[in-house]
């Protein structure tokens, strides 16, 4: 095979393993590519290093699904690496292997990864389409956990576009699936991924709520996906979920129940030595008690949030905690305090850059310096509060254009996909339609046919000895001869059929190629949704063969009982 286009850079020769025959290559690949499957913990030199190795042996030895396995661990290397355009470039190569063996599961989890590409890269429309295909063919293939990572995706997507209501309706989708997948489980006790997942939708929901002002919506929401990571034993998410529940809470002026929960979340993530979550949560915890007047509790509170966050080595929640304290400063009549408090936090954001905290930062110490009498100083920082001002209006205003813009295009996106849906649709209606006619042409000339035949059958056996009704006989075998279709009715048949479903037959001998060629009929008809009566009238056989048919071709094709035998050749 021809080297394909290189998709990362070539390790050092020394760190690929030479193998002399096509035994050992073959059994260097297995080796690989089911570390690749595994590698969610290999670090990505490593998992770089085994891609690579992996492609180079695929190629050589014509294996195109290990090639895809590689390809795929490939992108994930480059999408790690934030070089989206090469992830791309990889991802459609492995496509169009998954998509020519006719996997379509395969297909659309490259899809998923071809989506994070595409929204990396700034390309929400091409995201969208990625996405929607990913649903179609989890669907088809009914797959729900592969449904509700695609529904969950483009719920985030439409969340990054600023449009909340649609994101709404994805992640409902993303909430029934994940309902069924962690209810029907034979009994047994649900796998704390599939908790997990359904956690994470409720999740999402729960913040697309909160975008929408529904804090009470979302509060509940939030309190089923705790209930989800509790079940599911994920210590982590269980203490980001309680600190979201604490701060909805907080803002829907339920305190009692806001400190209850953020206390909580603190008590976990201590547990967990999760600096910066503590540091937050414990900022939400002294905004509580300082609506509360209780300005000791919310002082000493802000104050071990300061130490987290310098603990933490985060300059912007370093700095938030900084203004967060000197504004409880300021009000507790200590302003020369806060005024060193807001100059650290304004040093530390010059430095490492969050204009929106130190434009808070400026308005807040223009104040400090206004009550303690100093002008200068006050004018000094009210000017550059005044510049970033300015600013950040204006990346505001960029932005809500740009999700302005990113909604259009999604909405055209949309369009454009229904429209080609719905022509897709109309015509394969059609060709279905003009099947279904052929069909019925065809049965309709091989009654006719029968029936004749019949009739001269017992003509003969009515009047065989009778000598002066031989003339008679002829002329009428003469006369039924030329009534009868002159063609074989069959074959036409055949060929109006490998006509008009070419693609199909050829999909279907390339995933099926052990159907026997009354099979591979047998789908025409049923893809055509022809019923069984009509089917055993054109296939000369009883109605009970067709039912056995219908028998075997979902057990060679792999297929539940609760599939529809049609939709599923229709999705070829």
């Amino acid at each position: 095979m021809p080297e394909s286009t290189s998709h990362i850079n070539p390790p050092d020769r020394g760190s690929v393993r030479l193998v002399a025959t096509p035994r050992q290559m073959r059994d260097r690949l297995d080796v690989l590519v089911a570390g690749l499957r595994a590698a969610a913990a290999t670090p990505l030199p490593a998992l770089e290093r085994a891609a690579v190795e992996a492609l180079r042996l695929a190629e050589s030895l014509g294996a195109e699904g290990e090639r895809a396995v590689a390809l795929q661990a490939i992108a994930e290397v480059h999408l790690a690496g934030n070089r989206s355009a090469e992830a791309i470039v990889a991802l459609n190569d492995a496509m169009r292997i998954r998509t020519d063996a006719g996997d379509h599961d395969g297909a659309a989890g490259l899809l998923l990864l071809l989506a994070r590409a595409h929204s990396a890269r700034n390309a929400p429309a091409d995201a969208h389409g990625a996405l929607t295909r990913a649903l179609e063919l989890y669907r088809t293939a009914g797959d729900p956990r592969g449904l509700l990572a695609a529904a969950t995706a483009l719920g985030n997507l439409y969340v990054g576009a600023g449009d909340p209501v649609r994101a709404v309706e994805c992640f409902n989708e993303a909430l029934v699936t994940g309902s069924d997948l962690v209810r029907d489980n034979d009994g047994a006790v649900a796998q704390a991924e599939d908790l997990i997942r359904l956690g994470t939708v409720y999740n999402d929901l729960a913040h697309a709520h909160s975008a929408l002002g529904d804090d009470h919506r979302a509060i509940v929401l939030m309190g089923r996906a705790l209930e989800l990571f509790e079940r599911s034993g994920d210590v982590s998410r269980q203490a980001r979920a309680l600190a979201a529940i604490g701060a909805l809470q907080a803002s829907a002026s339920d305190a009692d129940a806001g400190l209850d929960a953020s206390m909580r979340a603190v008590l976990l993530m201590d547990a967990l030595n999760d600096l910066s979550g503590t540091a937050h949560t414990m900022m939400t915890i002294a905004g509580i008690h300082e609506r509360a007047g209780r300005m000791a509790e919310a002082s000493g509170t802000m104050q071990k949030a300061l130490a987290k966050a310098e603990r933490a080595a985060a300059p912007a929640l370093l700095a938030a905690a900084l203004i967060g304290m000197a504004g409880l400063q300021r009000r507790s009549g200590h302003p020369w305090q806060a005024a060193s408090l807001l100059g650290r936090a304004i040093a530390t954001l010059r430095d490492h850059g969050n204009r929106q905290l130190e434009y808070r930062a400026h308005e807040l110490l223009a104040s400090v310096y206004e009550d303690l009498g100093a002008a200068d100083k006050a004018l000094e920082h009210y000017k550059a509060f005044m510049v970033l001002h300015d600013a950040l209006r204006g990346e505001e205003k960029q932005r809500a254009i740009g999700e302005i813009e990113m909604r259009f295009t999604l909405a055209g996106a949309e369009r454009d996909r229904e429209l080609y849906r719905l022509q897709a649709e109309r015509l394969q209606n059609e060709l279905d339609g003009k099947t279904r006619e052929l069909a019925s042409m065809t049965s309709g000339i091989l009654q006719k046919n029968s029936a004749l035949g019949l009739v001269l059958e017992r003509m003969r056996d009515r009047f065989a000895e009778s000598v002066p009704a031989r003339p008679m006989l002829a002329a009428l075998r003469e006369e039924i001869d030329r009534l009868r279709d002159p063609g074989d009715a069959w074959s036409t048949f055949e060929a109006g059929l490998d006509t008009m479903h070419h693609a199909f037959v050829q999909s279907l001998a390339e995933r099926h190629p052990d159907l026997s060629p009354t099979e591979v009929r047998l789908c025409l008809l049923l893809r055509a949704d022809l019923v069984t009566r009509d089917i055993a009238a054109l296939l000369y056989i009883s109605e009970r063969t067709v039912e056995n048919h219908r028998y075997r071709l979902r057990r060679k094709m792999g297929l539940p009982a609760n599939a529809n035998l049609s939709v599923h050749l229709k999705s070829f």
